[in-house]
């Protein structure tokens, strides 16, 4: 055999044992919500995992949920590489992704309470529920509108709000319309069928409250590698798709 050949077989040995050991990088991810978008199925859940197909030098590893300000702490000790669903707004101790989430906002009233919205600015003299640090995300028509009320209150656990606009402990629900339609489900599948409320009991009011979040990564290389292999997704909003699936009607604010 001639020198050259041997040479060349060598070098093609050597370079697949290379690659064959070189292990992978385990990136642990939190999630800060506990909404149907972080299921199993969940758009945000595929969003993650989609991206990471495109990463193939990483192994993603689900970490259990938890608070939002858990995980900037986590994610600041190094517990955890990455958290989804943070803005510029938190502050997290790391980089920021491109956008890469979406949240369809509406303002929700139980219709057997008798409230109406006609102006966002009545939102001061409301018992109104809404989710966490809303008034930094929602814009400044939103914050000025909830600016000064005392029955403003922002819930760490989205799907109680449901219960607490059914009971009358509050008048106006806001979040994103698909968490607010499968935390009713889950609502109703705890009481009893002749007391179960439908989605139609409810209006829902629009006002142009998307709002979009991102990934805190604790590197910055992998905040640029993740916006590399989100730009090649096809990222979809579920909101469409939901209200024309229940004939929901939004009024706009």
């Amino acid at each position: 055999m001639f020198p050259w050949k041997i040479l060349f077989g060598t070098l093609a040995i050597l370079s697949f044992t290379a690659h064959a050991d070189v292990p992978k990088t385990t990136i642990k991810i939190a999630a800060t919500n506990y909404s149907t978008f972080i299921k199993a199925n969940g758009i945000h859940r595929q969003v993650v995992e989609q991206a990471f197909e495109h990463l193939p030098q990483y192994q993603l590893q689900w970490h259990h949920n938890m608070s939002l300000s858990r995980s900037l702490t986590e994610l600041a000790a190094g517990r955890v590489n990455g958290i989804v669903n943070v803005a510029t707004v938190d502050q997290p101790n790391g980089c920021l992704t491109d956008p890469a989430f979406k949240f369809f906002n509406v303002f929700v009233v139980y219709r057997p309470s008798g409230v109406v919205l006609n102006h966002l600015n009545e939102l001061k003299h409301k018992t109104v529920n809404s989710f966490i640090r809303a008034n930094k995300l929602m814009g400044i028509r939103y914050a000025n509108a909830v600016a000064g009320n005392v029955n403003y209150r922002e819930m760490q656990v989205q799907k109680n709000q449901v219960q607490s606009i059914v009971k009358g402990l509050s008048e106006v629900s806001v979040g994103d319309i698909n968490i607010f339609i499968d935390s009713l489900n889950q609502y109703n599948r705890r009481i009893p069928e002749n007391r179960r409320v439908k989605i139609s009991d409810f209006d829902y009011y629009w006002s142009n409250n998307i709002v979009h979040t991102k990934i805190a990564f604790d590197n910055p290389v992998l905040c640029r590698e993740f916006n590399v292999a989100l730009k090649k997704l096809d990222i979809y909003q579920e909101a469409p798709s939901i209200i024309a699936q229940h004939n929901i009607e939004l009024i706009e604010l």
